[in-house]
């Protein structure tokens, strides 16, 4: 019963992350020639190549994100979501 407890808000922050991710309301191409290392966003996993509307820098490596909440939980905590 304790998974269930654990899996719930993980699939309802998923799901909602999916929805409300904001219309990339930039310039034409401007994420255009960014060089990301991820194909999908390490928090939803949504692909990085449909959704692109923000990035982070950590290290020398530039993640690519569906939105500015996912981008935001991961920079709490990149460990969480395998990046050392």
């Amino acid at each position: 019963m304790k998974r269930h407890f654990l899996l719930y808000p993980l699939a309802a922050f998923s799901l909602s992350c999916q929805r409300q991710a904001p219309e990339n309301k930039k310039p034409e191409g401007w994420l255009e020639n960014i060089e990301i290392i991820n194909k999908e966003d390490p928090v939803c996993l949504t692909k990085t190549t449909e959704a692109l509307n923000d990035t982070a820098r950590l290290g020398v490596s530039i993640y690519g994100f569906c939105s500015t909440e996912c981008k935001e939980k991961f920079l709490e905590e990149p460990e969480a979501f395998g990046i050392h």
